[in-house]
Order: structure tokens, then C-alpha cells, then sequence
């Protein structure tokens, strides 16, 4: 069932745009988002369902953290995250910030001290979903330049996918290797 729903999602999607697109598994954000919308304009409902609490809403989440870090917005940030005690945030060279409340505070200042929108950039998203736990690592790229490795995990709520946890860190560029 599940090679036979694959294998209409790829000819769905290679009718749409001309070219074939990976299994749901391994795909990137924007071919995961891809096959979601081409699921549903085939009006495969079961395909785009069988996701709908997936690895794309995850990677939508996801994506959302990112935009509203990168336009500084406090309240858009603090949408994102679980509202729960338990919710922790470590800032690069910082130590943990525990609490939704404490947290949505410590981007308030990052983004008052910063003033302006920021180049944020997420590349090469790994994704884990197991039950209502999801994980990404990925690389972050700030203003072009400083690189950090940084994991993300998300709770699957009634809302959709709540962040809980985030740590990012400084990793170092090897030669030739791009994020």
C-alpha cells in the first residue's frame, strides 16, 4: 500500500511539474511541501492526510521558527514554542533558558538588541518523527557567515507541531563542505 500510494504521489507530481520527486521519507522541505500540493490538487487526500501530522507539517514548523527569526518577531516566535515549564531554549555560548515565558523574554532581547531583520538560513534539515516527538538537526547560516549546527524538537499538539526544545552551537566548516 504504502509503494503503490508513493508511486501515484511521484506520477501525481511528475504530471504537475514535469519531473519526478523523491520518496516522503528522504525528501527536502520544498519537495515535501511540493508533493502536499500536488496530492491535493490530484485530489489524493489519503496521501496529503497521511502526512497531515508528518514529516511536512514538521518541516512547515520548522520553517516557521526560522521566518520568525529571521524578521525579529517576538510574538510570532512565541507562538511556536509549547507553552510549558519544561520548554527549553540554549542560546549559542548561553545556558539553558527554561520556560516558555523565559524563553519567548530571551528572543525579545536578542531581537531588541539586534534591531533589524536578521539572514537566517536552515539547510540540510534531517527529519525524525515517533509518534507526537519530531527532531531536526540542521545547519543555520547567520548573515552569511557564522555557521551553527542546531536541534529543534517539536511536540505534536491539537495546534500542530509546538517546539520544546532548541540548541544551537558553533560547528566548524570543513573545506569544500557547504551548508
Amino acid at each position: 500500500a504504502e509503494q503503490s500510494r508513493q508511486r501515484r504521489l511521484r506520477a501525481a507530481a511528475q504530471a504537475e511539474t514535469g519531473q519526478p520527486l523523491d520518496g516522503v521519507g528522504l525528501a527536502g522541505m520544498e519537495e515535501l511541501e511540493e508533493q502536499l500540493r500536488v496530492a491535493l490538487k490530484a485530489e489524493d487526500y489519503s496521501t496529503a492526510e497521511a502526512d497531515a501530522g508528518g514529516e511536512a507539517a514538521l518541516l512547515c514548523a520548522n520553517r516557521e521558527f526560522y521566518a520568525a527569526f529571521g524578521s525579529c518577531d517576538a510574538a510570532r516566535m512565541s507562538s511556536i514554542w509549547l507553552d510549558s515549564a519544561q520548554s527549553c531554549c540554549v542560546h549559542p555560548g548561553g545556558p539553558p533558558v527554561t520556560g516558555a515565558e523565559a524563553i519567548a523574554e530571551s528572543f525579545k532581547a536578542i531581537f531588541d538588541h539586534r534591531g533589524a531583520a536578521m539572514d537566517i538560513e536552515c539547510s540540510k534539515p534531517s527529519v525524525t518523527v515517533r509518534g507526537n516527538t519530531g527532531r531536526i538537526v540542521c545547519y543555520e547560516k547567520i548573515d552569511s557567515g557564522v555557521a551553527l549546527v542546531a536541534i529543534n524538537l517539536f511536540e505534536k499538539t491539537n495546534g500542530g507541531w509546538k517546539m520544546w526544545h532548541h540548541q544551537a552551537g558553533l560547528v566548524q566548516q570543513l573545506p569544500g563542505e557547504t551548508f
